[in-house]
């Protein structure tokens, strides 16, 4: 009868329900098993069972399932104590017609409230463990990057390095020289006289070795040499 009374009133309250009604407690743990309910309407006293039992062992296997007990009557340290256990509100069933609903609903909407906080937080968890994800591979790619860039920069500088090594031992012949018109002497910054070969030599990376040209071998050696051939004339 209070089964039904319960039902009559959150029908009266336009509360679209589909109750499942248990009487002992072998029938309640197996509901627990068989189903997954929005909501659990306990009384406190029963024959074979009692609501502080069905309000424990709904903790330990649906512990989001909001708890309401309908009782008669109920003490204030019991109160307190299905408080304590988790129990989301009471109604005595002299008051079912004016606070059966509303606690329901109450319950609900905190119940619907508390889950989406939930959801809400593990959506930010896994959007945190995401982007640290991204950030380590982000970081990895980086420190890959920089690593290549620093073998890219340390071979640059090997390179940089060998050049101005090359260029500090390149002497370059530059000015005005004075040379002897007739033995061709180049006179040096301190102004002694050096042949041509030993100056071009001491001041470029240019080395010499001595052979005749074709006019001086005639004129030198003109039984063995042959004598210069005429320069062409021009086109």
């Amino acid at each position: 009868i209070d089964a039904e009374l319960i039902q009559f009133e959150l029908e009266e309250a336009g509360i679209a329900f589909k109750a499942k009604v248990v009487k002992t407690e072998h029938d309640f743990i197996r509901g627990l098993h068989e189903c997954t309910p929005d909501l659990i309407l306990s009384d406190y006293d029963l024959p074979a069972y009692n609501g502080a039992k069905a309000l424990a062992e709904s903790r330990k296997h649906l512990p989001d399932t909001p708890f309401i007990l309908v009782t008669g009557a109920l003490k204030e340290e019991t109160a307190i104590d299905v408080f304590t256990q988790g129990a989301k509100d009471y109604v005595l069933k002299t008051l079912l017609h004016k606070r059966l609903a509303p606690a329901v609903r109450r319950v609900m909407e905190e119940t619907e409230v508390q889950r989406a906080r939930r959801q809400a937080e593990e959506d930010l968890r896994e959007a945190h463990r995401t982007l640290e994800a991204r950030v380590r591979l982000r970081t990895a790619e980086l420190e890959a990057e920089i690593t290549r860039r620093k073998k890219i920069e340390t071979a640059l500088e090997g390179e940089r390095k060998r050049l101005e090594q090359a260029l500090d031992e390149v002497k370059t012949l530059r000015g005005i020289l004075p040379i002897c018109a007739s033995c061709k002497k180049i006179r040096d910054d301190k102004g002694y006289w050096n042949q041509i070969e030993g100056y071009i030599r001491s001041h470029s990376q240019a080395e010499f070795s001595h052979s005749l040209c074709p006019e001086c071998a005639h004129q030198l050696y003109p039984e063995y040499a042959a004598p210069p051939e005429a320069p062409a004339p021009p086109p």
